[in-house]
């Protein structure tokens, strides 16, 4: 009976583990139940991961037969927060901490669970890359390019001290804010090179008016296309303060990394693409239908009759 039970309450966790996304594997957990032990994971950030300068969900499971009533997290040995588990009657619970680093560098987070019986499980450790890709160089104009419909390359721009070579290509010159023409833009660039691990893109809006900048974002990671190339599909929703300016300059830049998530070089700032806003619809043209005036007559006037008077005789 006692196995039946046991071999009952594997198959439940098995399909809840199987019903969840980021879960751990039911592996993992029949392990830590033969074992009896409180188990944590850290889902993300993931270990030897590099997450940008700001501020990050932490997402942690954790499991143990009799439920787990906290979490503590650690961030290179400080405290960063005791959670309570909001439902220690659960087996395997799903707990979340926002982040936000001090400053750029290397961390090891490191965190375990208690269960209600007041035991500690063992840590769960991840060592992730804070990187600040925020500096940029002094922006330098460049010239327009004539908006096409299909990728468009500009000129070769090689980062000297990296010997890295910069080849971006655009799908086309202009992209829209708003219901009018294409919304989005795709950007690509090669980048040559055994040691180039990865590409993030950079961008920043300029109003063409000199209205100011929006300022640089964050940085998106760049998708592998193969042969050095990497890609990036903007959409003029995604970009902060896209509604500001009435037509703006995209501004963008490469930063490329090698494999231990090292800066190996930066293209220049690129400027040849423009986000206009859509024109407001226009009021409705009122047309005005002429009257045909009435006929005003004539004024009247009266002849005086003269009387003849005849000759003296």
């Amino acid at each position: 009976m006692k196995i039946r039970a046991a071999l009952c309450l594997t198959w439940l966790l098995t399909g809840m583990l199987l019903s969840a996304c980021n879960l751990p594997h039911s592996e993992e957990i029949a392990a830590v139940e033969q074992a009896g032990n409180i188990q944590t994971w850290i889902d993300a950030p993931l270990d030897g991961s590099t997450i940008p300068f700001a501020s990050y969900e932490i997402v942690l499971h954790v499991f143990d037969s009799a439920g787990v009533t906290q979490v503590e997290l650690s961030a290179n040995g400080n405290l960063l927060a005791n959670l309570s588990n909001p439902d220690p009657g659960k087996q395997l619970s799903t707990l979340k901490y926002s982040w936000r680093p001090a400053s750029p560098g290397n961390y090891t987070l490191k965190a375990r669970a208690q269960s209600a019986g007041g035991g500690w499980g063992s840590e769960a450790v991840a060592v992730v890359t804070v990187s600040d890709f925020t500096e940029t160089p002094v922006i330098t104009s460049t010239a327009r390019v004539t908006p096409t419909p299909t990728l468009t390359a500009t000129p070769t721009v090689t980062n000297t001290a990296a010997g890295l070579s910069f080849t971006p290509q655009i799908s086309t010159g202009t992209f829209y804010y708003g219901a009018c023409g294409s919304d989005q833009v795709t950007i690509q660039v090669q980048v040559p090179g055994d040691n180039v691990y990865s590409v993030v893109i950079f961008t920043n809006l300029k109003d063409q008016a000199g209205g100011g900048t929006t300022g640089w974002d964050e940085g998106s990671s760049m998708n592998p296309a193969g042969g050095g190339w990497f890609s990036r599909t903007v959409s003029s929703r995604s970009v902060a303060g896209a509604d500001r300016f009435k037509n703006a300059w995209l501004l963008y830049q490469f930063v490329a990394s090698d494999r231990s998530n090292q800066i190996i070089g930066r293209s220049q700032v690129y400027s040849d693409i423009t986000l206009a806003a859509c024109g407001a619809a226009q009021p409705p043209v009122r047309i005005i239908t002429p009257t045909r005036p009435g006929i005003i007559p004539p004024p009247l006037f009266s002849i005086p009759t003269a009387t003849l008077i005849p000759p003296p005789k």
